[in-house]
This record gives C-alpha cells, sequence and structure tokens, in this order.
C-alpha cells in the first residue's frame, strides 16, 4: 500500500556514531527565567531530555559531525541552532526561547490522553509511528499499539474500550473527517485516509474527553496538520507496492509555506508475491494528493487551507457456505478545510473553521447494490480566554449540514446476500442540522490539583432532540513525575443516516448515550512513561433490532476494564508495552440479550522493540496477542464462543545510505506476521449451521519492500 513508501523513512535519521557526547545547558525565557519540562533533542534522532524545575537539561548521543539542536516549549518559538559535534567535546548551549503565542495551549496530563509530536508529554512520537513495526506507516495502525484499542482483525478500525468502530470521531485541523478509512468497511478499513507525514501531532482520547469535542460514545482523534515548511525538500518513493512524492515550500519565511503530495498504489504485485488466500476481481488500488497551504498575515493570525481527495477500488472474494460471490468497492472521499487562528491580545485567542467533507461508495455483492453520497458541511467558532495563571476559559458553538442520498437494492437481513434473500430498494434522502455549544474551564489550585468542568449542548434537526453533556476532569501531582487523575462524563452520539429509513431502520430514533467514569496514575520522566487506568462505560438508547419497527432505542449495555502503558529509551533500544483488560457486554443490535459483542476482546497485548544496530542499520520487532473474537456457534446462542487467539510478530529492517551532500536514501524490508501464525477472525455459517466458513487474514504472511530518496 503507499503508506509503506514512508515506512521508516525518518526513523533511519535516528541512525547515528558510537562516540558519546553529552549536551547539557539551561532553557530560559527572555527574562532569565529557568522553563521547566521544555523538550530538547538533536533533528532526526531519538536522543533527548526535557528540563527540570530549574530549566536544566542534560542527555549523551551517539555521533560525530554537524547536527541541528531543537528546543520545544509550548507557548514559545520552536528554538534551532546549528552544533558540531566532536570527539572528547561536550556541548554546553544556551537556550532561550522567545514567546509565540499563537502556536498553542498549556498541556497538562488528563485521564485517558496520548500525544504525538514534539511537545512535552508525548507517548508516541511521529518518528515512532512512522517506524512502529507492522504498521506500514499508518496513523491508526500505530495508535492500536496504544492500551484501549482492541485488535478485533487485520483492519485499521479503531474498537476503543468496549465501542464499536464508529464510535470514535476523526478531527483534523478543527474539521470532522466522517468517513477516516481506505477501502471502507463496516469494520473500519484497511487503512487510515490521512498519511502521517502530512501531521504535525496527534491527540488521542480513549475516553473522558473534553466538552470541546463531541457526538462519538467511545474516544476522539484529534490530528494537526504541518504549518509552514523550514525550508524546500522534495522526495520521492517507490515500492513493491506504490509509488508517491512529495514537496515543501518555504515561499517567505515563517510567512508563508506550501506542501504538496500524491501517491499511486496498486498492490498487484504485493499480493501475487504473498500468494493471497483469495480471488481479487480488482486488486486494491488508490491515488490521493493533498495541498496545505499556511499563511501568517501578521504576528498574532494565520490562514491554513488543508485539501485532501482520495479516490480507491477493491474487488474481493466472499466465502461463504450458502454463496459466493466478489464484494466491490467504489469509495471517493475530499476534505476542503479552512482554518483561522488570531490572538485578540495577550488573553483572547479564537480560532475557527469553515469545511466540506464529501464521501462517495459504491458497493456490490451479489444482491447488494448501494449508492452512497454522504455530504458533510461544518462550521467552528472558538474561543480561549485566559484570565488569570491559574484559570482558563474555553467556549465555541458548532454547526453541522448533513446531507446523505442512499440508494440501491439491500437485503433485509443485513448479514444475507444469498441470491434467494429478501431485499428492498432503498431511496432515502437525510437532511440534519446540527448546532453546538460548550464551554470549558480549567482550574489550576495549589499548582498541583487541576480541574476542568464543561458543558456540551447539541440540537439535531431530523429527530428535533436535544441533550446536554456535562462533563469533567482533574489531575492532581502527587510529585514531580507522578499524577492522579480522573474524569467523568456523558456522551451522545446519533445513529447513521441508514438508521432513519422508514423501510430499513425508524425515522423517530433518537440520541444514543455513554456516561465515563475513569480513574488512574500516571509518571512520567523524560524518555520515561508508566500508566495505569480503570474505567467503566454505562450505554443506554442503543439501537436494538425490532420485528415491528425495525430498530428501536431500547438497546443498553457497559463496558469495564483495566489498561496498561510504559515506554522507555536507553541508548539504542526504543519500545513500549500495552495491555488492556476488557469485559463489554450489549443488548443492541441483533443481540437480543445481554450478550459480549464481537468487539469484546478479553486480553489485548502489544509489545514493540526498535534497536539502532549500527550507524547504518536500525532494525525493529512487534508482537501482538488478543483474545479470539466472539462468535454465535448456533442458532439461538448468541457469541458464546470465541475463535483461537490473535498473535502476530512483525519486523523491520532500514538501511540508511548517503549518495551525496543532502541526500537521503532508505532501503527498507517489512514482513509481517513473521512466524506465519493462521489467524481466525470469524466463522460464516449456513442458516441451518451445518456448514462452516473459516474467515482468515488474506495473506499469510507479507513481505514488503522499497526505497525512499530525499533530497
Amino acid at each position: 500500500m503507499n503508506k509503506t513508501i514512508f515506512l521508516l523513512l525518518v526513523a533511519a535519521m535516528l541512525i547515528a556514531e558510537n562516540t558519546e557526547i553529552k549536551i547539557s545547558g539551561m532553557v530560559t525565557d527572555q527574562n532569565d527565567l529557568p522553563l521547566a519540562y521544555a523538550n530538547i533533542y538533536l533533528e532526526g534522532c531519538i536522543e533527548g531530555a526535557t528540563s527540570d524545575t530549574e530549566g536544566y537539561f542534560e542527555f549523551k548521543v551517539q555521533g560525530l559531525g554537524n547536527h541541528t539542536l531543537i528546543c520545544n516549549y509550548i507557548g514559545y518559538k520552536e528554538f534551532r541552532k546549528n552544533i558540531t559535534l566532536r570527539e572528547g567535546q561536550n556541548i554546553i548551549p544556551t537556550i532561550i526561547l522567545c514567546e509565540n503565542p499563537i502556536e498553542g495551549n498549556q498541556v497538562t496530563v488528563t485521564a485517558s490522553a496520548f500525544t504525538s509530536g514534539n511537545e512535552e508529554g508525548v507517548t508516541l512520537t511521529p518518528l515512532e509511528i512512522v517506524s512502529t513495526p507492522g504498521a506500514a506507516a499508518d496513523i491508526f495502525w500505530a495508535i492500536k499499539t496504544y492500551p484501549g484499542v482492541q485488535q478485533v482483525d487485520d483492519g485499521a478500525g479503531l474498537f476503543v474500550r468496549g465501542g464499536d468502530v464508529s464510535e470514535t470521531a476523526v478531527i483534523i485541523d478543527g474539521a470532522y473527517l466522517k468517513h477516516p478509512y481506505r477501502y471502507e468497511s463496516p469494520n473500519g478499513g484497511y487503512f487510515g485516509t490521512i498519511p502521517p507525514f502530512l501531521l504535525k501531532g496527534t491527540y488521542f482520547s480513549s475516553g473522558g474527553y473534553s466538552a470541546e469535542y463531541g457526538n462519538a460514545l467511545s474516544g476522539a482523534l484529534i490530528m494537526e496538520s504541518q504549518d509552514i515548511p523550514m525550508q524546500n525538500d522534495y522526495s520521492i518513493g517507490i515500492s513493491l507496492a506504490a509509488i508517491s512524492g512529495s514537496a515543501n515550500l518555504s515561499i517567505l519565511t515563517d510567512k508563508l509555506g506550501l506542501s504538496f503530495s500524491g501517491n499511486y498504489s496498486d498492490t498487484r504485485s504485493m499480493f501475487e508475491l504473498n500468494h493471497e488466500r483469495y480471488n481479487f476481481s480488482r486488486y486494491p488500488t488508490a491515488y490521493d494528493f493533498n495541498l496545505n497551504t499556511m499563511y501568517k498575515y501578521s504576528k498574532n493570525g494565520s490562514l491554513k487551507v488543508f485539501v485532501f481527495h482520495e479516490v480507491d477500488e477493491v474487488g474481493i472474494e466472499v466465502k461463504n457456505p450458502s454463496f459466493g460471490g466478489f464484494y466491490e468497492g467504489d469509495a471517493v472521499n475530499t476534505l476542503i478545510n479552512l482554518q483561522w487562528k488570531q490572538l485578540i491580545n495577550s488573553q483572547i485567542f479564537i480560532t475557527g473553521n469553515a469545511a466540506f467533507n464529501r464521501f462517495k461508495n459504491k458497493q456490490n455483492l451479489i444482491i447488494l447494490d448501494l449508492d452512497t453520497d454522504d455530504k458533510l458541511y461544518q462550521a467552528r467558532l472558538a474561543m480561549e480566554y485566559n484570565l488569570k495563571d491559574n484559570f482558563k476559559l474555553k467556549t465555541g458553538v458548532e454547526a453541522f449540514e448533513n446531507h446523505v442520498n442512499l440508494e440501491g437494492k439491500v437485503p433485509y437481513d443485513e448479514n444475507d446476500f444469498n441470491p434467494n434473500a429478501s431485499y428492498y430498494n432503498l431511496d432515502l434522502t437525510y437532511l440534519s442540522t446540527r448546532i453546538i455549544g460548550f464551554v470549558e474551564t480549567q482550574w489550576t489550585l495549589l499548582s498541583k490539583f487541576v480541574i476542568t468542568p464543561g458543558i456540551r449542548t447539541e440540537y439535531e434537526s431530523g429527530s428535533e432532540t436535544q441533550v446536554i453533556d456535562p462533563r469533567i476532569s482533574a489531575t492532581y501531582g502527587l510529585t514531580e513525575n507522578w499524577n492522579l487523575t480522573m474524569a467523568i462524563g456523558q456522551y451522545h452520539q446519533f445513529p447513521d443516516p441508514y438508521y432513519y429509513d422508514k423501510n430499513a431502520g425508524n425515522p423517530n430514533l433518537i440520541s444514543m448515550s455513554a456516561l465515563h467514569y475513569i480513574t488512574g496514575i500516571n509518571y512520567q520522566k523524560e524518555n520515561t512513561i508508566y500508566r495505569i487506568e480503570a474505567y467503566y462505560k454505562d450505554y443506554d438508547n442503543l439501537l436494538l433490532k425490532d420485528s415491528d419497527v425495525n430498530y428501536t432505542n431500547k438497546g443498553y449495555g457497559h463496558a469495564y476494564g483495566i489498561d496498561l502503558f510504559a515506554k522507555r529509551s536507553y541508548k539504542e533500544f526504543n519500545g513500549w508495552i500495552s495491555y488492556s483488560l476488557l469485559d463489554a457486554k450489549r443488548k443492541w443490535m441483533n443481540l437480543p440479550n445481554l450478550s459480549p459483542v464481537d468487539f469484546d476482546i478479553t486480553h489485548n497485548l502489544n509489545s514493540i522493540l526498535e534497536i539502532n544496530v549500527n550507524d547504518h542499520l536500525k532494525c525493529g520487532f512487534a508482537y501482538r496477542y488478543a483474545t479470539g473474537k466472539p462468535y454465535s456457534s448456533a442458532g439461538n446462542l448468541y457469541n458464546d464462543s470465541r475463535v483461537p487467539s490473535y498473535q502476530k510478530l512483525d519486523m523491520n529492517l532500514t538501511y540508511l545510505y548517503r549518495f551525496f551532500e543532502g541526500n537521503l536514501s532508505v532501503f527498507y524490508l517489512g514482513i509481517s506476521n513473521l512466524l506465519g501464525r493462521d489467524n481466525i477472525f470469524d466463522y460464516y455459517y449456513s442458516p441451518d449451521y451445518s456448514q462452516r466458513e473459516t474467515i482468515k487474514s488474506t495473506m499469510l504472511r507479507t513481505v514488503y519492500f522499497g526505497l525512499s530518496f530525499n533530497f
């Protein structure tokens, strides 16, 4: 796939010589006051440190020659300085940071929150997202190594803490991306739509997120695109399945910049090399292009335009004891977003968005023949008011208008595609307007206790329903590095438009709801993070099949569990381990009794290790274990059994070579499911349960390779 082109691209730049040099110094502001918890590192290297409460930092690096020292601190301009590392000579730089109020806001440790970027508090950096073994440089696959995300199948879908894949909101630059997956299916899709190299950073919450975000029962993934490029650079990539190119142009230094990229993937060679188990009428192919431009029209104001367009198609064999055929899908996904930022004075910061997202999809499988045209118009205006050092107010309004047209043939039983099955003609035009308002405050008490209460209200025109979601979170600093966290919040989500059809669904459905309770403890110091969290989620008003009106809101359920996370970097080693324990049961959809849901994965373990072998070679390993997915073994039973456990070992190798000054060439090789574990994802039964078809991964073992050439 095209994502593999960027696999380990930046990670190779982490490799250095073996000579150790100590870099130490102080980080201060323009008034010579120390800045604690600033992030200091060498560009393209994993070595770095966080300044202590006195502004002091110290770390060791391996490698001689010219480097760029970078220091990031929220609310200040990025510090960059060229340094030369020589054998036997330690470096003592002076770092003075200048305020840059438009660049962001203070970060605090919060319940269930994970970030990636170059800011203090990160768990996975952008380098690690790109280089995670088996993730094919995909942001969704990398996030699946976090605790709280269940491994249900071989797709990229985010099933968060007992929630369905549709219950996690995906946002980029303040705009909601309604269909965030490529090769979309009910389980999410095989890849995320947005390539990770377009992103500056991410924020992922597996629950208890703030009142600023809504309309999702489980989690939120918030992404921020790149800002103005610091310099001009270009890249060309070619791999077993794709070709790509990109350019970053600094037109006016720190004022106007432009980035664009294009990718084309054709997976025929990859599937043929790895001996696919299923036949294809059309091998998965896709192309996308992106345009991202940012203009700082003043010292305190900026405009950013982000445009993304993606097209994909697939035709894959579906095996079932009762029928056989090919699922064929064609999708087009377009996002256009204008983002505005303006600092009014030292206390008031305003952001705004105007966005359009359109998703067109054509699906065909035997009697299924459905065309979808989903258009979402968005507008957002938010204000942040810093009254005092210990008080912050955030408030905003949002408006959404959703136009959906569904047309075609659909089976009455959404899981029965038998040529003789009953079907109906669907012709639905769905129009919904949602108006949202939110208010949130953040209080810092005695410098150790931060409390964030908020409330979100939402009105939906289709059902004429108004919901109110109160939320509160708090953090208490036990010591300099240990924090207690908690969060309680109400969350609502309206059903997909399909369920409002008078033939297939019920026009009188209301919003579904979930109540989150979360508590945990977090340790963070330099390159070490430990976290343990316990949670309980109570679901109400879920959709439930009904023989008279198709669906009602009489469903309910719960999910509870414990999440563990540990991350550590030491010399040439970098790695993390995540573990989730989950119990998720619902009475919903076609489950007439309180039963385990399809995504009730009791145990979920991820272990990642990356090693710098020498000054050219880097290797990585990822081991994944998950309890088998529930399935129904008979017509009168509901998810009473489980398929065998999911186990997978992935590895990758990267070799770095410079053909000329300014060039970085990366050769990479990846092997997914190295040990050839024959993982089973589900069973398809005939109507009388006398025959069974086993559903497995498309390929037993996947080998991919390629080259990326930067200049």
